[in-house]
C-alpha cells in the first residue's frame, strides 16, 4: 500500500466509524428521547391525577361548607320566624282574655283549680277584667280570696294555702306548655305551603 491509499483507507474507516459512533449516539439519543417522554407522560398523568383528585376534594368540601351554610341559613329563617309567630301570639293574649269563648270555660277551670288546690285558705289571683267572671263562678260562701294579678299576665293563679300548691291558669303559661307543639305545627303547615 502506498502512501495515498493508506491515508485514504484511513480516512475511509474514521468516516465509517464516525458513521458507526453517529449512528449509535443517534439511537442512544431516541432511545433517550423515547424513555424521557414516557417518564414525561407519566409524571404529567400522576400531576393531572393529583391535581384531578385536590380538586375534587376542594369541591367536595366546598359543596359540603355551602350546604352547612344553607342549611344554617334555613335554621336560622324558621327561627325568626317562629318567634315572630310566638310574639304576634304573645301580642293577642290580652285580646284573647277578654273573648267570651275564654270568660264562658273560665268559671268552671277556677272551680276545678280550687278543688285541686284546696279551698281553705285559697287564694285566686287574676286579671282585673275577670274578677266579675271568677266571683261569680265561685258563689257568694266562697272561701277563696280573690286578688289581682300583679305579673302582668293575663288569666289567673289558684294558690294553696300558705303557697303550696299552685295552680297557673295564665294564658301566657298555657302558652309555653303548648309551644312546642305549635312550633312543629307551624313548620309543618310552612313547609307544605306551595311556592
Amino acid at each position: 500500500m502506498t502512501g495515498v491509499d493508506l491515508t485514504t483507507e484511513l480516512r475511509r474507516r474514521a468516516e465509517q466509524s464516525a458513521q458507526a459512533l453517529m449512528q449509535a449516539a443517534r439511537a442512544d439519543a431516541e432511545r433517550i428521547l423515547e424513555q424521557a417522554s414516557v417518564e414525561l407522560e407519566a409524571r404529567r398523568s400522576a400531576m393531572l391525577a393529583k391535581s384531578q383528585r385536590e380538586h375534587h376534594a376542594e369541591s367536595r368540601a366546598s359543596i359540603a361548607a355551602a350546604r352547612h351554610e344553607s342549611m344554617r341559613a334555613v335554621l336560622v329563617a324558621r327561627a325568626r320566624m317562629l318567634e315572630r309567630v310566638m310574639e304576634r301570639v304573645r301580642a293577642l293574649l290580652p285580646e284573647a282574655c277578654r273573648a267570651k269563648s275564654y270568660q264562658r270555660t273560665l268559671g268552671t277551670e277556677v272551680a276545678q283549680a280550687i278543688e285541686f288546690v284546696g279551698a281553705t285558705g285559697a287564694i285566686v289571683q287574676c286579671t282585673e277584667g275577670l274578677r266579675g267572671i271568677i266571683e261569680e263562678a265561685l258563689g257568694e260562701d266562697a272561701v277563696a280570696a280573690i286578688e289581682p294579678l300583679a305579673d302582668g299576665r293575663h288569666g289567673f293563679v289558684a294558690v294553696g294555702e300558705a303557697g303550696r300548691v299552685k295552680v297557673d291558669g295564665t294564658l301566657e303559661s298555657r302558652l309555653e306548655r303548648l309551644t312546642p307543639t305549635l312550633v312543629i305545627e307551624l313548620r309543618t303547615r310552612v313547609e307544605e305551603r306551595p311556592g
